[in-house]
């Protein structure tokens, strides 16, 4: 008898940190009913080498399978996974990565509908336009990309494309186990991500989400990543959250840092990024989600957001860029010093162990 699988393959910056923190913040309760989650490196509480010393999702796992194109070690992990399952009390595993979504990762859901019996593929996706702008606050402004230069690469490449990747999960799951949802709290059930996750993989009889506190993993704010993306050398790649957490020591006596800002975006970006996903839109409407009103969803509204004309930084955004500015030039030097610092660290520690074997 195949072991059952519950996955959840994102869709990034669809509330996934929010997810698999509950998640793993209540494994114990979800093993003692017979479910089972994957430490960061895929493996689970009833192997002997499991770690959840940090309860971390096996995203970057995932991420090493399909990069390398190393599927013949995931299915040699998913082989011993069910095996060292048998001797245990786990009927259920629950995956939550949200880097699994997306069309290259085909071979990898392959595998899954082989040895697994899937029973919900939950696929949230998230309006283009709001996806954006997070996507460019989270990555796209570390690499040097001003908003409006990340927006128009991503309409010209057609990224997220989510018709894409729900077909692509549909070929291997079919539509009765795939739930491609709204990603918006106006279709939550009871307004609320968690309970609404919970509901759809029917996990709400065996865990209530009252009560639950959901930490946010806030952005910093536009104008910040804005003025930021002019200096790409503070951040050594698009992951590095260092800058960020240095900043978050003044999120007490400058706020605005970590404000979101959801009218950065003019009514002119907001609308061509729209447009152009528009047909795909309505097809995944169409076929997943048709009692919902579509303008709910996607539909364009200039309320709330700038103007075109609206491009001049204000006086109080003027006072937040000369902070900005005095911060970037600091970080510079210490970034320097931190350079400077690790090569002749690594220097020295070459020296020892030279010196060491030579005796």
């Amino acid at each position: 008898m195949k072991m059952n699988l519950i996955l959840h393959p994102g869709h990034p910056k669809c509330g996934s940190s929010s997810i698999q923190k509950f998640l793993y913040d209540n494994r114990a309760t979800l093993e003692a009913k017979g479910y089972a989650l994957p430490d960061r490196f895929f493996h689970f509480g009833f192997e002997k080498n499991s770690d959840f010393s940090i309860a971390l999702p096996p995203v970057q796992f995932f991420a090493r399978i399909y990069g390398q194109g190393d599927y013949a070690a995931l299915e040699n992990r998913i082989v011993n996974v069910i095996a060292s399952a048998r001797t245990s009390d786990v009927h259920t595993i629950i995956l939550s990565a949200e880097n699994v979504s997306g069309f290259p990762t085909g071979p990898i859901h392959a595998l899954f509908s082989k040895y697994f019996n899937v029973q919900r593929v939950l696929y949230y996706i998230r309006k283009q336009d709001d996806f954006m702008l997070s996507a460019w606050q989270q990555w796209g402004h570390k690499t040097g990309r001003g908003i409006v230069e990340f927006c128009d690469e991503q309409v010209a490449g057609g990224f997220p494309d989510y018709l894409e990747n729900a077909e692509m999960l549909k070929s291997h799951y079919g539509n009765d186990i795939l739930d491609v949802a709204p990603f918006s709290r106006k279709v939550f059930h009871n307004g609320d991500l968690i309970f609404d996750f919970l509901v759809r993989t029917g996990l709400d009889s065996i865990i209530q989400p009252q009560g639950v506190e959901i930490i946010e993993n806030k952005s910093l704010n536009p104008l910040t990543c804005e003025y930021l993306a002019k200096f790409p050398d503070i951040y050594r790649n698009k992951h590095d959250n260092l800058p960020k957490i240095n900043l978050e020591k003044y999120k007490h006596t400058e706020p605005w840092l970590f404000e979101s800002r959801k009218d950065y975006l003019t009514q002119m970006q907001r609308k061509t990024i729209l447009d152009r996903f528009d047909a795909g839109n309505r097809k995944l409407h169409a076929e997943y989600f048709p009692s919902i009103s579509y303008d709910l969803l996607f539909g364009f509204s200039d309320t709330g957001q700038r103007g075109d004309e609206d491009h001049l930084p204000s006086p109080l955004e003027k006072q937040q860029i000369v902070f900005l500015q005095n911060w970037v030039q600091k970080w510079l030097r210490f970034n320097k010093f931190r350079t400077f610092y690790t090569l002749n660290m690594d220097l020295l520690h070459k020296m020892k162990s030279y010196f060491s074997r030579s005796r």
